[in-house]
């Protein structure tokens, strides 16, 4: 072999290396950035689920209420003890969760507190309330029916409409369409379970 020969082999040999390193070291720059990007990923993630998780409950629609447990009473058996909102927000109930529906009678109380355990809200209202405003509450409920929403009538309030979730609830007098549904954003499945409740569709 000529050392010509020899040269340009030697020559064509470190070209191969340069190339095998540049490749290697652009191989290196993908995974680094594919590794960044799920990294970033996983924070973000994280980021979000934090702040949903610790948000300010001031920041909630409706009075916060701490729990007063989850004890099932069966029918005709004495009430433990009082609840600590009106309409109730948690505490002892019945077995068997109420459906969702929007119910034209006043409903068993009990089985309504099972149903926000299972993390429903409840729309509450007065049968004295305009019939203009019954309407919109019923539209209302028809875009929410297929997931845990009772609208109910209960004549014993002492506003026209109360909205509950397990441990929360709001009361006014005028018909909201807004403040409903940020409270059921807010509220909505949120509660100690996760189980149906059913649905009278």
């Amino acid at each position: 072999m000529t050392k010509e020969n020899y040269e340009k082999k030697k020559e064509k040999r470190k070209k191969k290396k340069e190339r095998q390193r540049a490749e290697a070291k652009k191989e290196k720059i993908k995974k680094q950035l594919t590794w960044f990007g799920v990294i970033l990923l996983i924070v973000g993630v994280l980021g979000y689920l934090i702040y949903i998780g610790t948000k300010n409950q001031a920041e909630l629609v409706g009075e916060f209420h701490a729990s007063q447990g989850e004890e099932h009473v069966v029918a005709g058996e004495e009430e433990p003890y009082e609840w600590n909102t009106y309409p109730p927000t948690g505490g002892w109930h019945d077995a068997n969760p109420l459906p969702g529906s929007f119910y034209e009678t006043e409903q068993n109380l009990p089985r309504i507190i099972h149903s926000l355990e299972h993390g429903a809200v409840v729309i509450y209202y007065k049968d004295s309330v305009p019939q203009e405003e019954l309407d919109q509450l019923r539209d209302l409920y028809e875009r929410f029916r297929r997931d845990k929403v009772v609208v109910a009538p209960l004549n014993d309030m002492d506003t026209n409409y109360a909205l509950t979730a397990w441990q929360w609830i709001d009361k006014f007098d005028t018909y909201n369409e807004q403040r409903i549904i940020n409270f059921i954003d807010d509220h909505l499945n949120k509660g100690p379970e996760a189980a149906s409740i059913g649905s009278h569709l």
